[in-house]
Parts: C-alpha cells; structure tokens; sequence
C-alpha cells in the first residue's frame, strides 16, 4: 500500500486554487479594459489585483488612471510596485517619472530617466522628456542639449526643434533659436504659435520686416501699422508659447 504524499497534495490543491484566482484576475482585467468609466475600470483592476498581487499590467493600467484623474501619489505606488516585481520594466520608468513632472518633484524624474536612459539609450522620447524637465528648472543650456539628441533619434520630430528654439531664445543664441523655428515650420507649416515665437525674436534683434511678416501670418491679420505689432512683441517677448508636456508611452 503507499503512502500518500500529503504535501504533493497540498502543494496540487494550491496550484489549482492559484491557476483559478489567475484565470479569474484575467476576466477582471478584460472587464477592466474594456469598460468605458473609469471608476468602473479602477474597480476592475483592483479587483485583478487581489486575486493576482503579481498582475503587472493590472497595477500599470490601473495607475495610468490614477494619473488621469490626478490621484497622482496612488499612480506612484502602483508603478512603484511594477518595478518591485519587474525592475526592467522601461515604459514604467518613463511614466513614474511623468507622474514626478506633473507633482513638480524634478530630482526623482530625473532619476528615473536616467535610470531609463542607463537601461536603453533609444528609447522612444527619453531625450525629449529629459529635456523638459530642463526647460522647467529653467537650465536651458542642458535642456538644449537634451533636445539635440531628440533631434538625432528623429529628425523629424517638429516639437524637438520648438522647444531647442525656445532653449536657445533663453541663452540669447537667437541665430540658432531662428533656424531651429524654421526647421519645425517646415514639418508643421500650419502651426502658428511658430511664426508668433519667431516673429518675436525677429523683433527682438529689430529684424522688423521679418517679424511683422511672421506676426501677419501667426494672427491672420493685414495690419501694417507698427505700433500695433510692438504691441503683440511686448505681449510674447517675455515667454514664448511651447509644449511643456512630456510623452507618455503606453503599454
């Protein structure tokens, strides 16, 4: 007669109970995905959690909508613990440090990036976020040069030059700021807040002919009288329009 295994048994028994909470966590989790209010989803994914704690993509969903509804901290604490259960996870370094952007807290975005940065040197919009937390903290110099290597990851990236432009106005380098305006019209020729930015530093280095063309086409407008224009220059000299938004890369 033989014996029974009774820790086989048990160790069975958990597996099965185990693969059942897993399986019903995923019917959580498509419940989630799939409905259109976002209360409902959070509730969902929670719901997916309990029943499998180690549910990455239930913890990264569930803290993208924390981050859209401005529970930021709660956001922090679900890619926190991504990174816990899988410390390679690049798109949670990413967004945990667009979390830490939008609070205002730059040093841990930034040690986030840089950890990113450490793991994959060309990952999509690393630089362009690292250089926005530049322009915030007002090191123009550094933002630069983070948007000079977004601009070599993808030269066509028309919000790359902008914000470049808006770096270089900062440093005086108005040449550079110019041709970099320039550069993005020539992908988002329809975008005005360009000429405007532009028209500006023409102004501002009393290029006037250029500046009123560039004021003329930003506003629509066939004013020819000066003082008019001097007026729009005294409005935008002391901060130009720009994106100060980083990308969110999404699961």
């Amino acid at each position: 007669m033989k014996c029974i295994n009774f820790n086989k048994f048990k160790w069975e028994k958990e597996n099965l109970q185990r693969k059942k909470y897993e399986h019903d966590a995923e019917k959580f989790f498509s419940n989630g995905y799939y409905s259109s209010d976002s209360k409902e989803k959070i509730k969902f994914y929670t719901m997916a959690i309990k029943l499998n704690p180690s549910f990455v993509n239930a913890y990264f969903n569930r803290a993208e909508l924390y981050k859209e509804l401005e529970k930021y901290n709660k956001a922090i604490e679900d890619y926190s613990k991504i990174l816990e259960l899988n410390p390679k996870d690049k798109d949670c370094y990413n967004n945990r440090a667009i979390v830490y952007y939008l609070i205002k807290d730059y040093d841990k975005a930034l040690q986030d990036l840089d950890k990113l940065v450490s793991m994959d040197k060309h990952y999509k919009n690393i630089y362009f976020n690292r250089g926005m937390i530049f322009l915030k903290i007002d090191d123009y110099k550094r933002a630069a040069i983070e948007f000079t290597k977004a601009i070599h990851e993808d030269s066509r990236d028309s919000e790359a030059y902008e914000n470049r432009a808006f770096a270089y106005y900062n440093l005086k380098r108005y040449s550079p700021s110019i041709k970099d305006y320039t550069n993005a019209l020539k992908l988002t020729p329809e975008n005005k807040n360009i000429y405007l930015n532009r028209g500006t530093i023409y102004y501002k280095i009393k290029n006037y002919e250029n500046a009123i063309s560039d004021y003329m086409k930003a506003l629509n407008s066939k004013e020819k009288d000066p003082s008019f224009y001097h007026e729009v220059y005294t409005n935008c000299s002391d901060r130009l329009n720009k994106k100060i938004v980083p990308f969110v890369n999404f699961k």
